[in-house]
Protein backbone atom coordinates (compact mmCIF):
# COMPACT_ATOMS: atom_id res chain seq x y z
CA UNK A 1 0.00 0.00 0.00
CA UNK A 2 1.46 3.31 -1.08
CA UNK A 3 1.33 6.38 1.14
CA UNK A 4 -0.65 9.39 -0.11
CA UNK A 5 1.15 12.46 -1.47
CA UNK A 6 2.83 14.61 1.18
CA UNK A 7 0.83 17.53 2.62
CA UNK A 8 1.63 21.12 1.61
CA UNK A 9 4.25 22.94 3.66
CA UNK A 10 3.89 26.64 4.46
CA UNK A 11 6.97 28.55 3.31
CA UNK A 12 7.63 31.23 5.93
CA UNK A 13 11.04 32.55 4.82
CA UNK A 14 12.77 33.17 1.51
CA UNK A 15 14.41 30.13 -0.04
CA UNK A 16 16.78 30.18 -2.99
CA UNK A 17 15.24 28.59 -6.07
CA UNK A 18 11.71 28.92 -4.68
CA UNK A 19 11.36 32.41 -3.22
CA UNK A 20 14.71 34.22 -3.55
CA UNK A 21 13.28 37.64 -2.65
CA UNK A 22 10.33 38.88 -0.61
CA UNK A 23 7.26 39.91 -2.59
CA UNK A 24 6.64 43.64 -2.96
CA UNK A 25 6.16 46.06 -1.34
CA UNK A 26 9.64 45.78 0.12
CA UNK A 27 9.53 45.24 3.85
CA UNK A 28 5.93 44.01 3.88
CA UNK A 29 5.16 41.20 6.35
CA UNK A 30 5.73 37.79 4.81
CA UNK A 31 2.43 35.91 4.80
CA UNK A 32 3.83 32.59 3.57
CA UNK A 33 3.09 30.41 0.55
CA UNK A 34 1.99 26.79 0.24
CA UNK A 35 4.69 24.55 -1.20
CA UNK A 36 4.87 20.87 -2.04
CA UNK A 37 8.12 18.96 -2.55
CA UNK A 38 9.99 22.25 -2.87
CA UNK A 39 7.64 23.93 -5.38
CA UNK A 40 5.14 26.75 -4.85
CA UNK A 41 1.64 25.39 -5.41
CA UNK A 42 0.00 28.67 -6.48
CA UNK A 43 2.57 31.19 -7.74
CA UNK A 44 1.60 34.81 -8.32
CA UNK A 45 0.75 36.05 -11.85
CA UNK A 46 3.61 37.09 -14.16
CA UNK A 47 5.34 40.32 -13.16
CA UNK A 48 6.76 42.28 -16.08
CA UNK A 49 9.15 44.25 -13.86
CA UNK A 50 10.68 41.24 -12.10
CA UNK A 51 14.18 40.05 -13.00
CA UNK A 52 16.11 37.12 -11.48
CA UNK A 53 18.59 37.74 -8.69
CA UNK A 54 21.49 36.91 -11.03
CA UNK A 55 20.04 38.85 -13.95
CA UNK A 56 18.34 37.64 -17.15
CA UNK A 57 19.50 34.34 -18.63
CA UNK A 58 22.03 34.83 -21.44
CA UNK A 59 21.08 33.70 -24.94
CA UNK A 60 22.63 30.36 -25.94
CA UNK A 61 23.40 30.22 -29.68
CA UNK A 62 25.69 28.06 -31.82
CA UNK A 63 25.26 25.09 -29.51
CA UNK A 64 27.17 21.82 -29.93
CA UNK A 65 25.06 19.50 -32.10
CA UNK A 66 24.79 16.85 -29.40
CA UNK A 67 21.49 15.03 -28.91
CA UNK A 68 20.17 14.31 -25.42
CA UNK A 69 17.13 12.11 -24.81
CA UNK A 70 15.16 11.57 -21.60
CA UNK A 71 13.18 8.31 -21.83
CA UNK A 72 10.47 7.93 -19.20
CA UNK A 73 10.75 4.63 -17.26
CA UNK A 74 8.24 1.77 -17.40
CA UNK A 75 7.11 2.43 -13.82
CA UNK A 76 5.70 5.41 -11.97
CA UNK A 77 7.53 7.14 -9.13
CA UNK A 78 4.08 7.91 -7.73
CA UNK A 79 1.89 4.90 -8.63
CA UNK A 80 -1.23 6.46 -7.08
CA UNK A 81 -2.06 8.09 -10.42
CA UNK A 82 -2.68 4.62 -11.85
CA UNK A 83 -1.29 4.97 -15.36
CA UNK A 84 2.33 4.43 -16.41
CA UNK A 85 3.25 7.52 -18.42
CA UNK A 86 5.50 6.78 -21.38
CA UNK A 87 7.44 8.94 -23.78
CA UNK A 88 10.63 10.72 -24.74
CA UNK A 89 11.95 14.25 -24.56
CA UNK A 90 14.65 14.71 -27.20
CA UNK A 91 16.88 17.76 -27.46
CA UNK A 92 19.66 18.69 -29.90
CA UNK A 93 21.93 21.73 -30.03
CA UNK A 94 21.50 24.08 -33.01
CA UNK A 95 22.73 27.49 -34.12
CA UNK A 96 19.60 29.07 -32.62
CA UNK A 97 19.60 27.26 -29.28
CA UNK A 98 18.30 23.80 -28.33
CA UNK A 99 15.62 22.11 -30.44
CA UNK A 100 13.24 20.02 -28.29
CA UNK A 101 10.82 17.33 -29.47
CA UNK A 102 8.42 16.11 -26.77
CA UNK A 103 6.21 13.03 -27.08
CA UNK A 104 4.34 11.81 -23.99
CA UNK A 105 1.56 9.20 -23.92
CA UNK A 106 -0.70 7.43 -21.42
CA UNK A 107 -1.17 10.50 -19.22
CA UNK A 108 -3.33 10.06 -16.11
CA UNK A 109 -6.82 11.56 -15.87
CA UNK A 110 -6.82 15.33 -16.28
CA UNK A 111 -9.85 15.66 -14.00
CA UNK A 112 -8.18 13.78 -11.17
CA UNK A 113 -4.53 14.81 -11.52
CA UNK A 114 -4.06 17.53 -14.16
CA UNK A 115 -3.00 19.85 -15.53
CA UNK A 116 0.56 18.48 -15.68
CA UNK A 117 3.63 20.66 -15.27
CA UNK A 118 7.00 19.72 -16.82
CA UNK A 119 10.48 20.99 -16.10
CA UNK A 120 14.19 20.28 -16.15
CA UNK A 121 15.45 19.89 -12.59
CA UNK A 122 18.78 20.80 -11.05
CA UNK A 123 19.96 17.27 -10.20
CA UNK A 124 19.86 13.88 -11.95
CA UNK A 125 17.54 11.02 -11.05
CA UNK A 126 19.51 8.60 -8.83
CA UNK A 127 19.69 4.88 -9.57
CA UNK A 128 16.70 4.17 -7.29
CA UNK A 129 14.44 6.38 -9.45
CA UNK A 130 13.67 8.87 -6.68
CA UNK A 131 12.23 11.93 -8.43
CA UNK A 132 12.33 13.94 -5.19
CA UNK A 133 16.14 13.71 -5.22
CA UNK A 134 16.25 15.88 -8.35
CA UNK A 135 15.63 18.90 -6.07
CA UNK A 136 14.19 22.08 -7.64
CA UNK A 137 14.12 23.42 -11.17
CA UNK A 138 17.30 24.23 -13.07
CA UNK A 139 17.59 27.93 -12.20
CA UNK A 140 21.14 29.31 -12.47
CA UNK A 141 19.79 32.88 -12.52
CA UNK A 142 17.90 32.31 -9.21
CA UNK A 143 14.60 33.54 -10.55
CA UNK A 144 12.59 31.41 -8.15
CA UNK A 145 8.92 30.48 -8.39
CA UNK A 146 7.20 33.46 -6.75
CA UNK A 147 5.95 34.71 -10.12
CA UNK A 148 4.74 32.59 -13.01
CA UNK A 149 6.94 32.66 -16.10
CA UNK A 150 6.35 35.75 -18.23
CA UNK A 151 6.35 34.39 -21.79
CA UNK A 152 6.98 37.91 -23.10
CA UNK A 153 10.33 37.86 -21.28
CA UNK A 154 11.49 34.20 -21.25
CA UNK A 155 15.01 35.30 -20.26
CA UNK A 156 13.59 36.09 -16.82
CA UNK A 157 11.94 32.68 -16.37
CA UNK A 158 13.64 29.76 -14.66
CA UNK A 159 15.93 28.23 -17.28
CA UNK A 160 14.49 24.76 -16.62
CA UNK A 161 10.84 25.87 -16.75
CA UNK A 162 9.96 24.22 -20.05
CA UNK A 163 6.22 24.45 -19.48
CA UNK A 164 6.30 28.12 -18.52
CA UNK A 165 8.32 29.14 -21.58
CA UNK A 166 6.76 26.78 -24.13
CA UNK A 167 3.01 26.44 -24.01
CA UNK A 168 2.10 26.00 -20.36
CA UNK A 169 0.94 22.96 -18.41
CA UNK A 170 -0.27 19.88 -20.27
CA UNK A 171 -4.07 20.02 -20.52
CA UNK A 172 -4.72 17.37 -23.19
CA UNK A 173 -6.21 13.97 -22.40
CA UNK A 174 -4.07 10.89 -22.92
CA UNK A 175 -1.12 12.23 -24.86
CA UNK A 176 0.94 15.34 -25.52
CA UNK A 177 3.44 16.32 -28.18
CA UNK A 178 5.20 19.55 -29.05
CA UNK A 179 8.42 20.92 -30.50
CA UNK A 180 10.21 24.20 -29.92
CA UNK A 181 13.61 25.89 -29.76
CA UNK A 182 14.79 27.04 -26.34
CA UNK A 183 17.27 29.91 -26.51
CA UNK A 184 18.46 29.73 -22.90
CA UNK A 185 19.35 26.06 -22.34
CA UNK A 186 22.71 24.70 -23.47
CA UNK A 187 24.27 21.49 -24.80
CA UNK A 188 27.75 22.83 -23.96
CA UNK A 189 29.28 21.07 -20.96
CA UNK A 190 30.37 23.53 -18.30
CA UNK A 191 27.68 26.09 -19.12
CA UNK A 192 25.41 27.00 -16.15
CA UNK A 193 22.51 26.22 -18.50
CA UNK A 194 23.83 22.77 -19.51
CA UNK A 195 21.16 20.12 -18.92
CA UNK A 196 22.95 16.94 -20.03
CA UNK A 197 22.61 14.31 -17.30
CA UNK A 198 19.93 16.28 -15.47
CA UNK A 199 16.33 15.21 -14.91
CA UNK A 200 13.11 15.85 -16.77
CA UNK A 201 10.27 15.75 -14.23
CA UNK A 202 6.50 15.53 -14.78
CA UNK A 203 4.22 16.88 -12.03
CA UNK A 204 0.52 16.66 -11.21
CA UNK A 205 -1.52 19.83 -10.87
CA UNK A 206 -0.52 20.24 -7.21
CA UNK A 207 3.21 19.81 -8.09
CA UNK A 208 3.50 16.17 -6.90
CA UNK A 209 6.23 14.42 -8.91
CA UNK A 210 4.92 11.37 -10.75
CA UNK A 211 7.71 10.36 -13.16
CA UNK A 212 11.18 11.49 -14.18
CA UNK A 213 14.13 10.58 -16.40
CA UNK A 214 17.65 11.84 -17.08
CA UNK A 215 18.80 13.42 -20.33
CA UNK A 216 21.39 11.04 -21.77
CA UNK A 217 23.64 11.73 -24.75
Amino acid sequence: TEAPPPPPVLLTTTKSGVLPVLPPPTGAPFAGLDTLQGAIISPLPPNASYTPVNGPAPSQTNQPATTYIATLPDYMFNPLVGDVVQGTIAAVGTVDGVQFTVNITNLPSQAAFGPFNWHIHAMPVPSDGNCTATLGHLDPQNGGELYKCNTAAPQNCQVGDLAGKHGGKITTEGSFSTSFVDSFLSTEEGSPSFFGGLAFVLHTGNTTRITCANFEA
